[in-house]
């Protein structure tokens, strides 16, 4: 579990260099600011969070067993 205050907390699994799930990258759905046009894309990872710390621990579980892979970075501040 995460304790981020009860700030909330945000993950991006980002692709993973030297790694491709089977079927690829799947379930992209977001930009970051810095790609062209990312108003207009969903291409460079997959975001989730919650204003409720307590849901992480069933998201990380969820996407685990949905077979999401790639590199995790989490963060607190859900809504900054």
């Amino acid at each position: 579990p995460i304790d981020c205050g009860g700030s909330g907390w945000f993950c991006r699994i980002l692709p993973q260099e030297g790694w491709v799930p089977e079927g690829g990258f799947r379930d992209s759905n977001f930009a970051h600011c810095s790609t062209p046009n990312a108003d207009e894309k969903d291409t460079d990872g997959h975001c989730h969070g919650s204003a409720n710390d307590g849901t992480y621990g069933w998201w990380a579980r969820d996407h685990w067993f949905r077979g999401y892979a790639g590199t995790l970075h989490c963060c607190c501040g859900w809504g900054e």
